[in-house]
């Protein structure tokens, strides 16, 4: 067998072994919106016995500006921000909050406007992946904080930095690191974890904010989606190749969200008076099951942050706008995008995550609030502000802690497990 195809097998096979290991337990948050990228925790108790004051806080740390997100692997938590011009990557104890190692890069010239990072890292069993804003992707040791491998997509891609900055998140799939470059040799691509070696490459449509997700096919096997300026298209995981191409133009050109999967189909969302629809795959096309081009529904309008699916309906932030100040959290019906609820008070263009039933609401003010996940009405059973504004990114949850971040770097960790499970 030739070395190029040993390689080709030798990820097939890391596909074939993580798609095969998709049902094991999940405790850690180790990227973007957690390990299946849909905003749910497996996590099945959170208090909402809050004092007046707010749920504990065992501790805070400060990483430097930028609307980072943090996960948490490993007992640890990492994140990334801009101090005097100087990007790193942080790893804390995520138990009381110790700074382990820092890893600094030169991340170019700092805009004033976008000072740090905007993506979110993820981390495997020996490595943390973090993509700057200037579009260096770095893989460093997750013990030590080495550089083991480094891309840069202006040199490497012949890619020009969106008006925004680099923005997308990597996503782990199999044996690779699935990550949009944004460049003119290449739009995404597919990069071997161990090595850094390019696996393959998509070029078409720019994808510009948004961050790649995979999704299982009904007629089996896998997909990945990827946003672009375009709409959404379906790219073969092992190849790169395009499946389909789904048409979604926003006034802006701007797709920022990730999809949300709903069993054998998936809902699109974008701001800029766009909308949603819910759509499955067809071979080389996509049905509209609803919503879509000809019969547009506006009652989920994500502009930065996706929504989460809950018992087969939808939670998420409605709207426009730079400071997003009016932005009602929603809850909208999966099964037809009929809108359930619209609530005013968690308003603010903020993000959200899912675990036990509840929803935990960060809007970008700073304010935490604990919804319970019902189509009925809105219902909150707590609320505190924990840290200053501006939060962008979802908090985390993991053994009943929550972390939230804010764009200045302000790291928060809250105690939210029941007084039971102490």
């Amino acid at each position: 067998m030739t070395a190029g195809r040993w390689t080709a097998f030798w990820l097939l096979l890391g596909l074939g072994v993580a798609h095969a290991s998709s049902d094991a337990p999940l405790p850690d948050w180790n990227q973007y919106r957690g390990p299946k990228r849909d905003g749910v925790s497996r996590e099945s108790a959170v208090s909402a016995d809050w004092p007046l004051e707010g749920p504990p806080v065992l501790w805070k740390a400060q990483a430097g500006k930028g609307p980072c997100g943090l996960i948490v692997a490993h007992g640890r938590l990492y994140t990334a921000g801009n101090t005097n011009g100087r990007e790193a990557l942080l790893c804390y104890e995520a138990a009381n909050g110790k700074e382990l190692w820092k890893f600094e890069y030169d991340s170019g010239d700092p805009s004033p406007k976008n000072p740090g990072p905007a993506s979110t890292p993820a981390a495997d069993e020996a490595r943390v992946f973090m993509l700057s804003r200037t579009g260096q992707l770095h893989a460093v040791d997750r013990d030590s904080g080495k550089l083991i491998w480094k891309k840069d997509f202006v040199q490497d891609f012949g890619a020009k930095k969106p008006p925004n900055g680099f923005c997308g998140s990597p996503l782990l799939y199999g044996a690779t690191l699935v990550v949009p470059v944004c460049g003119t040799q290449a739009t995404v691509a597919a990069f071997d974890r161990a090595t850094g070696d390019t696996v393959w490459t998509w070029k078409g449509a720019m994808s510009n904010y948004a961050s790649p997700l995979s999704f299982a096919l009904p007629q089996g096997g896998e997909q990945l989606l990827i946003a672009s300026d375009f709409g959404y298209h379906g790219l073969d995981p092992a190849s790169g190749k395009q499946a389909w191409a789904y048409r979604w133009p926003t006034a802006f050109n701007i797709n920022a969200t990730l999809p949300v999967v709903a069993g054998d189909s998936f809902i699109v969302s974008s701001g800029y008076g766009k909308g949603c629809a819910r759509l499955k795959p067809a071979s080389d096309t996509v049905e509209e099951i609803w919503g879509g081009n000809k019969k547009e529904i506006k009652n989920l309008r994500s502009q930065c942050s996706p929504a989460v699916l809950f018992e087969g309906h939808l939670y998420g932030y409605d709207g426009d706008g730079q400071s997003g100040a009016k932005q009602p959290l929603v809850c909208v019906d999966a099964a037809n995008g009929e809108l359930k609820w619209s609530s005013d008070k968690i308003k603010g263009a903020g993000a959200l995550m899912c675990a036990g039933g509840r929803l935990l609401v960060l809007n970008h003010t700073g304010t935490l609030a604990l919804v319970e996940a019902t189509p009925e009405s809105y219902r909150e059973l707590a609320r505190a502000q924990l840290i200053a504004p501006k939060c962008w990114q979802p908090p985390v949850l993991v053994g009943g802690r929550a972390y939230l971040r804010n764009e200045n770097g302000d790291l928060v960790c809250s105690d939210l497990a029941p007084s039971s499970n102490k």
